[in-house]
């Protein structure tokens, strides 16, 4: 009970810490800014020591790039101390731009497989393409309509939620405003760290798949590794001892430098499929074990069932190798899973999966759309999902002795 009061009370001192930056942001930006400027640095500071630990205490001189990289960008802030406001504001415009860009991208895809919501995403992508020519072609207005504008979200994200703690409905549907893109991308290396240093949960790791006797009948899997592309995490559905994963796995009909192209739904094995992404030795595997009743668990199962309806089977070349009488040397992703675990593809007639685009209709789509949707809502998360969120949120509920998710299993090769 204490613990909830104390847990209470910082969410409040939070929000309206929250609401008071947003007042600032708006009032005094110059006072903001400079203060923001300075974290910025230390933590490049702390983030270029810690490569730099690792360089020369560790031997990581995979490190290496990322140090010259870093002591670039520091030679440049130090060689122009008094820009930093044009860079703020050139930084925030290519993030506008690209907000704008993935607007645009959506909204051709949908408005090609005739999907509801196009008008929305031409609008933002309208909004955001104008703010980021402000934001370029007059900086000094656009930072301070920069923190306008952050400070208005800062307050009204603040004011909502603090509204909601008062009047404690938090184990209700919570309802929140989004966080920058970027920050939810981030979560899934901090939550990461966070698990990795829990001893209690490291030593129950599972080297090889084959020795866990024990099946939940929901898991939500999480693949992570601590560097590259993949430490921005992947995440798929097992029911039972099947798993279920959505993904750009079809290398021939992909677009837009690789980040779209037809989906392809993968049914497999889950032992097979948890072997295959594990040999590798890069790949941590974290797996939250999910209990819901029974009627959940069928609304679940119908769902999936109706999403097959729209699907038709896919083959990849190793299996068309193989059909053929031919040894299997197709080496593509999907190619290599399917040699291990004979797994079955699906691709998609109509509908929001027919189409991958990585920064929205991507691998947490299949999640999403299985166990949180207006028929279920085993847990309630808010802001843009990723599979940062799904890490961060579902950890949250795993030390809630009370919450749906009663175990985390963690597969890794030692």
């Amino acid at each position: 009970m204490n613990k909830n009061i104390v847990a209470y009370i910082l969410n409040i001192l939070g929000y309206l810490g929250i609401v008071v930056l947003g007042i600032i942001f708006i009032v005094e930006a110059n006072v903001a800014v400079p203060f923001l400027w300075l974290g910025f640095l230390i933590l490049l500071g702390v983030y270029e020591a810690g490569l730099l630990y690792g360089l020369i205490i560790k031997r990581q001189y995979k490190n290496l790039p990322s140090i010259l990289f870093a002591f670039v960008i520091m030679g440049v802030i130090y060689a122009f101390p008094v820009t930093y406001n044009r860079f703020i504001g050139l930084i925030v415009g290519l993030y506008a731009l690209l907000n704008a860009i993935i607007n645009f991208v959506e909204y051709q895809i949908r408005r090609k497989e005739k999907l509801n919501g196009i008008i929305g995403k031409l609008f933002l992508s309208v909004i955001f393409l104008i703010f980021a020519l402000i934001l370029f072609v007059v900086p000094y207005y656009g930072v301070e309509l920069t923190f306008v504008i952050a400070g208005i979200y800062n307050i009204v994200y603040g004011l909502i939620n603090l509204i909601f703690a008062f009047l404690e409905i938090v184990d209700h549907r919570k309802f929140g405003l989004s966080l920058p893109v970027i920050i939810s991308a981030l979560l899934p290396l901090r939550v990461f760290m966070r698990i990795k240093s829990d001893d209690a949960i490291m030593s129950r790791t599972i080297g090889d798949p084959d020795d866990d006797s024990e099946e939940a009948p929901l898991c939500v899997n999480i693949y992570i590794q601590e560097s590259g592309f993949e430490s921005f995490g992947h995440v798929d559905v097992s029911i039972g001892d099947t798993i279920y994963s959505y993904g750009l796995h079809d290398p021939k009909d992909r677009y837009l430098l690789g980040s779209a192209g037809k989906g392809v739904l993968v049914e497999v094995d889950k032992k097979a499929f948890l072997k295959n992404c594990l040999k590798s030795g890069k790949t941590m595997i974290i797996s939250y074990e999910i209990y819901p009743d029974d009627k959940e668990l069928a609304i679940i199962k119908k769902r999936l069932a109706d999403l097959l309806k729209d699907a038709y089977p896919f083959k990849c070349d190793a299996q068309l190798e193989e059909e053929k009488g031919e040894v299997m040397k197709a080496d593509d992703y999907i190619s290599d899973v399917y040699k291990d675990t004979r797994c079955h593809l699906y691709k998609f007639k109509r509908g929001k999966f027919k189409t991958y685009f990585v920064f929205t209709t991507n691998c947490v789509l299949l999640t999403d759309y299985l166990i949180r949707n207006k028929e279920i809502n085993l847990f309630d998360m808010s802001g843009i999902i990723t599979p940062g969120t799904y890490l961060n949120f579902l950890y949250q509920l795993y030390l809630d002795p009370d919450s749906i998710v009663k175990g985390i299993k963690i597969y890794k090769l030692s």
